[in-house]
């Protein structure tokens, strides 16, 4: 087989899971399977268009492995027009390697997200163990490869306290009332900082686990509600098509990295991202 282009891509997991939209133009561009360094590889490897997948979290590349490679390619949206925050990332990116661009808009793209084996079939035990009709929430994100990987101290900065559900326990105590016949599945990765209310502490389940068995459940879930975070970028994928509800705050924007199969709500504070309670749930029911 032909060397492979290696197609870099730095950042958390969500945006690592969009790129996986462009997999199949980049693979046809090449006239050839890709490789794709990342600092979370297990988003790529299972892809029947991506032959390997190293790992890369920014900084020099191994030069061990370079040899490997016919090209090696790194193009960062965050550096780019995509900074003006007037388009999408999926408008911007393809463009970014001289692709054509998505026809339907990025809005409207779904990720093409394939899931290993061993987090299916953890995410059904999972499932089985709950033994309840359930909700998936996530409250908090916006971590990079080298905060998870090296269980670092969760950062405290603008891009997790501006993008961080803020009222989140008005609004988990707001869903559990008004849905008193489901669980709840918190997403949160392991040196996230999330309070479970008390009351409702029986209906709470989570586990220190990696974040794909969580896109697992996804399939599983009646839907999720979450901040804008790896959980609506999974939910998005193709493979899974699970429609829930996202709130956003000044950081980012639907009209930028978001996707329209959710409900997206706007907070209504102009520096955290706060949503009233009752939003959240007429929001609920209508992809439920």
């Amino acid at each position: 087989m032909k060397q492979t282009n290696l197609y870099c891509v730095h950042g958390g997991i969500g945006k690592q899971v969009i790129f996986t939209s462009m997999i199949a133009k980049l693979a046809a561009r090449d006239d050839n399977k890709i490789s794709v360094g990342s600092g979370f590889p297990e988003v790529y490897k299972y892809h029947p268009q991506v032959v390997s997948s190293p790992q890369w979290s920014g900084g020099d590349l191994n030069s061990d492995i370079a040899e490997y490679f016919s090209d090696i390619i790194f193009r960062e949206p965050y550096v780019s027009s995509y900074s003006k925050r007037d388009r999408h990332i999926l408008d911007e990116w393809p463009q970014m390697f001289g692709l054509d661009p998505f026809e339907d808009g990025g809005l409207n793209i779904q990720p093409d997200l394939y899931l290993g084996q061993q987090f299916i079939a953890e995410a059904k035990t999972m499932f089985e163990k709950l033994a309840s009709e359930f909700i998936i929430v996530q409250w908090t994100g916006g971590q990079a490869a080298q905060s998870v990987n090296s269980n670092k101290q969760y950062p405290v900065n603008n891009m997790t306290e501006g993008r961080n559900v803020q009222n989140y326990a008005d609004i988990w105590l707001a869903l559990a009332e008004e849905f008193p016949n489901y669980k709840f599945l918190l997403y949160r990765l392991p040196n996230e900082p999330v309070s479970i209310p008390e009351s409702i502490s029986s209906r709470v389940a989570y586990a220190n686990t990696n974040a794909l068995t969580y896109a697992g459940m996804l399939k599983h879930a009646k839907t999720f509600v979450s901040l804008d975070s790896s959980l609506q970028h999974f939910a998005a994928a193709k493979q899974i098509n699970k429609a829930g509800v996202v709130m956003w705050g000044t950081v980012t924007k639907k009209e930028m990295i978001g996707h329209n199969i959710h409900q997206n709500l706007k907070s209504y504070s102009a520096t955290e991202v706060k949503v009233e309670p009752n939003e959240v749930i007429d929001a609920v029911k209508k992809v439920l």
